[in-house]
Parts: C-alpha cells; sequence; structure tokens
C-alpha cells in the first residue's frame, strides 16, 4: 500500500486525538512537513519495512542527524497505526528501532557580551528598519536570557507576558506543560513596548504572522556579521550557551532544568561546561601548562578561588599586585 489515499487533514486528526500529540502550530508545522516528505518518496511505492528501511538509508546518505531521521521514524510508526485502524493494515514496524543521538553538546556557546552585541546591533533593513531591529533585539536578549526553545518564544502571546514580578508563561511546551519564567524588568519593558497585534507577540511587519525559525536564523547571521562574530550563531545555541553560562556561573542544576523545562537533570547536565573555552581554562590548572598562563588568566584564577571563599567586594590591580577584598561567608 502507498500512501498517496492518506490525506494530512485525517492524519492530523489521528495523531492530535489518539496519538496525543501537541497541537502547538510549531509541532503541527513539523509534523505536517515530515508527512509530506515522506508522502512523496511513499507516493507510487509501496510502504512497508523493507521499503521503509529503504527510506532511511536514503535519508542518512543526505548526512541528515539522527534526532531528525528518529522523527521519521516515529512519525512512520504513527502512520502505520493510522492504517491499521482504517484500512485494517498490519503493523511492521513496531520494533523498528531509533539511532542512538550524540546528546552532548560540543559546539561553541555564546558569552554574554556576544549576546548583548547580537542584541543592540542595529541592521539596515530598510522600510520598516527601525521596527525590525527593536523586534529582533528583544527576541535576541529574551532567547538568551531566559534558555527558552525559539518555539515557545514564537508562540509567545501578550496575555502570557505579566508582572509582579515580570515572568513569562510558556504554554504547551516540548513535554506538554505550561512555564513560568522571570524574566528583568528592562525585557518586560521591551516586549509590552512591540506592537500589539492579534495574536502572537513576535510577528512579521508586513502581514502580522508568526515568525518561523528560518527566517530568524537568517537574520542571526546578518547579525553575527555585523557585531564582527565569527562564530555559527542560530536559535538553539542560545538555549545550549544559557545553560552553559547558568551552570559555569554555579547555578544549581535542579533550579536551571525548571527555569528551561527540563524533566530529566540528565539532559540539563549536558550542557555541563560544555563551552570549549572553559575548558582551556580548566587545563591551565596542570603544572607544565600553568606556567603558560598570562598576567589576567591568573588574576581572574586568583579571583575565582576568592569567590569560592566568600563575597568579592573588590580588586584592583596596580602592577603586579593584586588586592581583593572579600565578606567570608
Amino acid at each position: 500500500m502507498s500512501l498517496s489515499d492518506v490525506t494530512w487533514p485525517e492524519l492530523r486528526i489521528f495523531l492530535l486525538n489518539d496519538r496525543k500529540m501537541s497541537n502547538r502550530d510549531s509541532s503541527v508545522y513539523a509534523l505536517k512537513s515530515r508527512f509530506k516528505k515522506l508522502s512523496e518518496y511513499f507516493k507510487e511505492t509501496d510502504f512497508n519495512r523493507i521499503t521503509f528501511t529503504n527510506f532511511i538509508s536514503w535519508l542518512k546518505d543526505k548526512k541528515y542527524s539522527a534526532s531528525y531521521i528518529n522523527n521519521f521514524i516515529k512519525l512512520a510508526k504513527s502512520v502505520e497505526q493510522y492504517l491499521q485502524v482504517f484500512r485494517g493494515r498490519s503493523r511492521e514496524l513496531d520494533d523498528f528501532t531509533y539511532f542512538r543521538e550524540n546528546r552532548q553538546w560540543l559546539g561553541e556557546t555564546l558569552g554574554p557580551e556576544e549576546i548583548k552585541q547580537l542584541a543592540e546591533v542595529n541592521i539596515p533593513y530598510g522600510k520598516f528598519s527601525e521596527y525590525l531591529n527593536k523586534r529582533n533585539g528583544v527576541l535576541v536578549m529574551l532567547l538568551g536570557t531566559t534558555g527558552c526553545r525559539i518555539s515557545e518564544a514564537l508562540d509567545l502571546t501578550f496575555p502570557d507576558v505579566r508582572g509582579e514580578p515580570p515572568f513569562l508563561v510558556f504554554r504547551d511546551t516540548k513535554n506538554g506543560d505550561d512555564r513560568a519564567v522571570p524574566i528583568t524588568r528592562s525585557l518586560y519593558e521591551a516586549i509590552l513596548a512591540l506592537p500589539r497585534h492579534e495574536r502572537y507577540t513576535f510577528v512579521s511587519a508586513r502581514h502580522g504572522r508568526r515568525l518561523n525559525v528560518p527566517e530568524i536564523n537568517s537574520d542571526l547571521k546578518k547579525r553575527a556579521s555585523a557585531c564582527g562574530i565569527k562564530k555559527r550563531v542560530f536559535c538553539h545555541q542560545f538555549r545550549h550557551s544559557y545553560i552553559s553560562t547558568m551552570r559555569e556561573c554555579g547555578v544549581d542544576v535542579l533550579d536551571i532544568a525548571k527555569l528551561v523545562g527540563h524533566r530529566n537533570l540528565a539532559t540539563t547536565m549536558r550542557y555541563s561546561h560544555s563551552n570549549i573555552e572553559y575548558y582551556a581554562n580548566v587545563i591551565l590548572a596542570h603544572p607544565l601548562i600553568h606556567q603558560e598562563m598570562s598576567l589576567p588568566q591568573k588574576i581572574n584564577k586568583i579571583i575565582d578561588k576568592v569567590r569560592k571563599e566568600g563575597t568579592l567586594i573588590s580588586s584592583n590591580l596596580n602592577g603586579n599586585e593584586l588586592s581583593v577584598t572579600i565578606q567570608l561567608s
């Protein structure tokens, strides 16, 4: 049986009601895109275990990630369940296994100053420059200071921007829960200052529609280039950066997990000290490498050690002499 007689509207109802998949616009859009690719491949090809294995090999040859391919395996199993219920077809994919995903984040992260640069840089967009720079700058700060998923940011509505104290409510998140996240007063005011539209907070300048991830990633490339940032900058990188920075600042992993919406602490721990710059400082503890430390590196090492003993009040460098004032815990 091919998939030519399976329509998206029918399958969507089945996925939402029987399989309990999320009804968020971003989730539905992703499912629809995957189904389109799947149905195009099996338009004139019988859909069975052997041909589906060939489809997976085709995806692998195109160098798609394990995570991306696993989404198709999950969808194919649901499609097969749909065919069983409505076409009386037997299932062959129940024991089709998923690929092991490399969950450890090994990419580059963005530092606080880089995030601030990306938010504040002005891009000459043309007719809507003032609005677009304001909107995109606010979005960058939202991603950078909450660690939220890009889908959560783009699904945000004005009624869910609240105070006192200022906080946001992200609805129907990836794990199915609503999540309240505190924000700064300045970010709260910046969001409320954006033009109001019928539904979403971050919308296009021309038509007021919800923004999508590709256009945000495209804008981030422009901003990175304008700032002279050589790293590859993309939406989800802000989430990696937030978690890594909070871990390196000593924030408890339980608190971070609560803020970013991780049910499993192991997920949060994957981001622990993932920044290569952090490890570049870690190796300086080795005696054979310690002698190569620059004076600023040695000073930072001392200050970090002092912070562990109490609260740093002030530090002053005079020539080769460093004086610090601390309040002991």
